[in-house]
């Protein structure tokens, strides 16, 4: 670790290497890069640690490491990593490395906004700690500051209660970008939504919490006209782009229905929605 800081004392803009899933492919585009600092050897960011209530991943665990711990914490997250990447990338791509990519469509990114999870990040002089929905500051840019990298991601473990839903919209069920991909987190009592916490990627220059979607929801009833004013705050909250994965308006819509399909799984776990349960 503190040969690491120092070479980013030297080279505060290098590019730090672990899995690799996505710089490689920027190597293919053509993309220029200079200093590359290989990090995935260093023995101490290799961890996943349980302490208190709290899951940390280290900066070079890879996703198939951290699936099974993850999976049994959050089963719903189980749908979701047999769904990234392909089984290659989750043997090679890190997580950490997934968040400091940036990139708005992270399928992991936003569970980890809902979930309130936190970064440590690192530099010679220090440490410092903020949560990964403050991290992301616009398309591809972050708070990363110079000489800076993410040490571990810290996961808070699941609450009693509390209700994890994952959706993911690709055309592929596996090895594809997704065109929208939302994460609710949500407490339900006696028919009232006590707390809850929404995050869509695919929506914005980068992934972004659903406030006013969140307002219009939180202790009011868990019923259909509540959602429906809810959805509507959606258009307030997310103003997204046409690309070729999707049209902005099919990406709104998109999220809107899977708010609808939440409401929906919760009100009857027992009603099979998802392509995957026919499969």
């Amino acid at each position: 670790m503190r040969q690491l800081t120092t070479l980013l004392e030297e080279y505060p803009d290098a590019n730090l290497l672990a899995g690799g899933t996505d710089l490689v492919l920027q190597v293919k585009q053509n993309h220029h890069i200079n200093t590359v600092i290989y990090i995935a050897s260093i023995k101490v960011l290799q961890f996943i640690k349980i302490h208190g209530n709290v899951l940390s991943i280290g900066a070079t665990v890879t996703y198939h490491e951290c699936s099974h711990i993850l999976s049994k914490q959050y089963p719903e997250l189980a749908k979701l990593l047999d769904r990234f990447g392909s089984q290659q990338i989750r043997h090679q791509g890190t997580v950490v490395g997934n968040i400091a990519n940036a990139s708005p469509v992270g399928d992991m990114l936003p569970v980890l906004m809902v979930l309130n999870a936190q970064l440590t990040l690192r530099q010679a002089c220090g440490s410092r700690q903020i949560s990964v929905a403050d991290f992301f500051l616009d398309y591809k840019v972050s708070d990363l500051q110079q000489g800076e990298f993410i040490q571990s991601v810290e996961i808070p473990m699941a609450e009693s209660g509390y209700q994890l839903k994952v959706y993911k919209v690709s055309k592929r069920i596996e090895d594809d970008i997704s065109a929208v991909l939302a994460a609710f987190y949500l407490k339900v009592e006696n028919k009232y939504v006590k707390d809850v916490y929404i995050a869509f990627g695919g929506m914005a220059a980068k992934p972004m919490r659903a406030i006013r979607c969140e307002e219009a929801l939180r202790n009011q009833p868990w019923s259909k006209e509540t959602v429906a004013v809810a959805a509507e705050q959606l258009v307030y909250d997310y103003s997204p782009l046409s690309d070729v994965r999707a049209t902005a308006c099919y990406r709104m819509k998109v999220a809107k229905n899977l708010l609808w399909k939440c409401f929906i799984e919760t009100n009857d776990p027992a009603l099979l929605t998802r392509v995957t349960d026919y499969a």
